[in-house]
């Protein structure tokens, strides 16, 4: 995961992170907060959207930063690794299936679908098979 902004963005230590991110449910929301409070900085949400397009478009006018995976970095937006930001933990996923079914099929599914998420040069982390 990667934090995200309009460009070069210095953070004023004494202000909150201007935090642009999904609803509370998200993964990605309790990534960047959880991040952010470990390491001692405050921060503000100031945009809540329900889609990439809302977020990005919300960083891009300047609003504040956001947290993707790198895969989906818009870009026309800076990945700031450089920033006065902390670094973000890893969000891991899992993908779950019921036996009784066609487990060769569900298991070349599951297969697809973490080839498409992982991280380029990630090795695959593969659970038992049932």
């Amino acid at each position: 995961m990667v934090w995200i902004g309009q460009g070069k963005t210095n953070f004023d230590r004494s202000q909150p992170v201007p935090l642009v991110t999904f609803p509370d449910n998200c993964a990605y929301r309790r990534v960047a907060v959880s991040t952010l409070e470990q390491a001692g900085r405050k921060h503000e949400i100031v945009f809540t959207g329900n889609s990439i397009v809302s977020l990005t478009t919300a960083v891009a006018a300047g609003v504040g930063v956001t947290v993707v995976t790198r895969r989906a970095a818009p870009p026309h937006l800076a990945i700031l690794e450089g920033a006065d930001l902390p670094k973000l933990s890893h969000l891991v996923c899992g993908i779950y299936s019921r036996s009784g079914h066609d487990e060769d099929v569900l298991n070349e599914l599951a297969d697809r679908i973490a080839q498409a998420i992982e991280r380029p040069g990630a090795a695959p982390i593969h659970g038992a098979a049932a």
